[in-house]
């Protein structure tokens, strides 16, 4: 009687077994994005950079995953003025001011999925925290036409946790290859933006790439 029975659980519970051992794999993924500071702001810089994910699928709807995203921008300025008069001719000094910024995003996010798993279009939704690491240096170096060039240099070096939510869109092309694309609003928890404005919290990351898993 029992061995009849555990034949006949056996066979109901195949599927189920078969989808749990089959759902549980590995992905990883490379993309491009964008990360735009103050998106809702005219005066919003938008800044390009690369991006790599390294996930796992818990089950079919839900997973975890973590990566990096590396953005840098360079950036520089000149002015000349008057310094002074010699034999009829205007002396001038000239200032040039150089800017250099990068900043490596790290999340760790949760992914919920809103459609039927099995289908090849596969909506969801982004949740969880990132922390921000920034550097931005910046020279300044004036040419004084009498004394020869004068340089100084600041360095900064910021570090953020910030609040994530967004969408995403994946389209399965084979057995193992993804196309993605995400918007994820990210929300600055620090304390320097007391007293202002909550749009000036917020920056948005958009990331469009592959993403590939392994065991699917």
């Amino acid at each position: 009687m029992l061995p009849k029975f555990l034949l006949v659980a056996g066979i109901a519970l195949a599927p189920a077994i078969g989808l749990a051992q089959s759902t549980p794999h590995l992905y990883v993924g490379a993309s491009a994005q964008m990360f735009s500071s103050e998106p809702f702001r005219s005066s919003n810089t938008n800044t390009l950079g690369p991006a790599l994910t390294i996930g796992y699928q818990l089950s079919p709807r839900w997973a975890i995953q973590s990566g990096a995203s590396l953005f840098w921008r360079k950036s520089s300025y000149s002015n000349d003025y008057s310094s002074s008069y010699y034999s009829g001719y205007s002396l001038y000094d000239r200032t040039t001011a150089d800017f250099h910024s990068n900043l490596l995003i790290i999340p760790l996010l949760a992914r919920y999925t809103f459609t039927d798993p099995s289908n090849p279009l596969h909506v969801d939704a982004l949740f969880g925290a990132s922390w921000l690491h920034g550097t931005d240096r910046s020279t300044f170096t004036t040419y004084y036409v009498t004394t020869g060039a004068d340089s100084e240099t600041h360095n900064y070096t910021s570090n953020t946790i910030c609040a994530n939510v967004g969408p995403s869109i994946r389209y399965t092309l084979g057995a193992h290859l993804d196309l993605i694309a995400n918007s994820i609003v990210q929300v600055d928890l620090s304390n320097r933006y007391e007293g202002s404005n909550f749009s000036d919290r917020l920056s948005l990351n958009t990331q469009l790439g592959i993403q590939y898993s392994f065991g699917k």
